[in-house]
């Protein structure tokens, strides 16, 4: 199940939407609203008409500084021509009327174009000063020079401090965003990847039962028909008893190999080794082959018999009946020995004839020495194959005890 991130926008505060209005018009609001008491109160005719001049101004320096090219640069110098150029023309106009006084308040939404909080500070203090000298003006009202100096250190030192940790907090939010969007980004590509993996994983799968069912129907129906054609073959010229046992013996094979073949279909233990162990298996295997084939055929254990993983018992059959078939097929031996090893971590299967065998690299491209040498590296393990012409051949599988890929 995938997790889902909410979109950035359903994330932001509300103060993160409307703040960015507020800066950006502020300064036209405050101009109109001093504009509106100051030319509308009830000495309004007292008003000289270049107080009308200045409104205009103030709001053309705000088009044409900041509205119009976007904000300046924090520190750049537009942004000192700005913003105290704007502080100086809401000066005229508080000497004009009182009321105008709301015009430097919006200053304090631009002060962060400053840059350095030393000159956010200053830009604040010279806008707090104009602002509040109605305290002073037009006359000075006793103590009210002290209370004014006092209502501009406070008002500059909060809102200072409120701008810039409202700026920290605007930045800690846009750089969240931009972490939120990579993550995003990242889960996207890892859901792409999770679904290539997927798809891979089935398509090593499919590769995996595809190889898994070649090598048991090799085993199994490819074996089994080649024990009976060879069965068939001998007993077509025998004598009457003779020709009945290989009948016999070729039926079994026939059997006993659509017993296997079905039971390769399902992934399930080969007959042999079902409620045995593997060293009762092999050596029913082998008796079972020096019985068809008239060869005599031992087996010996060394070490102590233990359970393995299934897959390794089933790799160690298979490759002792593959081997005997091989001799069955080629050796023409007169004595079979096979030999089943436990040492430590260690299982090991030696099949062994004292056949014609031949010469080293003649043995061929078949599927039976691939799909034996397949098994055991599948399971970390290895064949290795030994023969020379007249001496017999000699098929040794190693496998560890617990497979790497069993291992916990």
């Amino acid at each position: 199940m995938g997790v889902s991130l909410p979109e950035p926008r359903g994330e932001r505060a509300g103060w993160e939407l409307w703040l960015p209005r507020i800066t950006a018009y502020g300064p036209y609001a405050t101009l109109a609203a001093g504009a509106l008491f100051a030319f509308l109160g009830g000495d309004a005719p007292a008003r000289p008409w270049w107080a009308g001049l200045l409104v205009v101004a103030a709001a053309s320096w705000v088009y044409l500084l900041y509205t119009r090219p976007g904000p300046p640069p924090k520190g750049s110098p537009r942004a000192f021509v700005y913003f105290f150029g704007f502080v100086a023309l809401a000066a005229l106009l508080v000497l004009q009327h009182p009321l105008f006084f709301m015009v430097p308040v919006a200053a304090f939404f631009h002060v962060q174009v400053l840059g350095r909080p030393a000159l956010v500070f200053l830009g604040l203090f010279v806008a707090s000063i104009v602002t509040n000298s109605l305290i002073v003006y037009p006359q000075a009202a006793p103590g009210a020079l002290w209370i004014f100096g006092i209502v501009v250190c406070v008002q500059t030192l909060g809102i200072g401090l409120g701008v810039l940790g409202t700026e920290k907090i605007l930045a800690l939010s846009s750089e969240r965003a931009r972490a939120l969007e990579e993550l995003r980004r990242v889960m996207r590509e890892n859901e792409g990847l999770h679904a290539q993996l997927l798809e891979q994983a089935r398509e090593a799968g499919v590769a995996d039962e595809r190889q898994r069912l070649a090598r048991e129907i090799h085993d199994t129906v490819a074996q089994g028909l080649i024990g009976v054609i060879t069965q068939l073959e001998a007993g077509r010229g025998a004598d009457e008893p003779e020709r009945l046992r290989r009948i016999e013996n070729a039926m079994r094979i026939a059997r006993e190999s659509l017993v296997e073949a079905r039971r390769a279909v399902q992934a399930a233990t080969p007959t042999a080794l079902e409620g045995r162990k593997l060293h009762h298996a092999l050596e029913e295997v082998a008796r079972s082959w020096s019985s068809l084939q008239r060869v005599p055929a031992s087996f010996t254990v060394t070490g102590e018999p233990r359970d393995l993983h299934p897959e390794v018992e089933v790799s160690v059959l298979r490759v002792a009946q593959e081997a005997l078939a091989n001799v069955a097929r080629h050796a023409r031996a007169s004595r079979v020995a096979v030999t089943l090893s436990y040492m430590g971590d260690v299982v090991t299967l030696d099949v062994r004839d004292d056949g014609v065998g031949f010469a080293p690299g003649s043995e061929g491209g078949g599927f039976g020495l691939a799909g034996m040498r397949a098994r055991a590296e599948e399971l970390g393990g290895s064949v290795h194959l030994e023969s020379e012409p007249g001496r017999g051949t000699a098929v040794c599988l190693e496998l560890p005890t617990v497979a790497p890929r069993y291992a916990s």
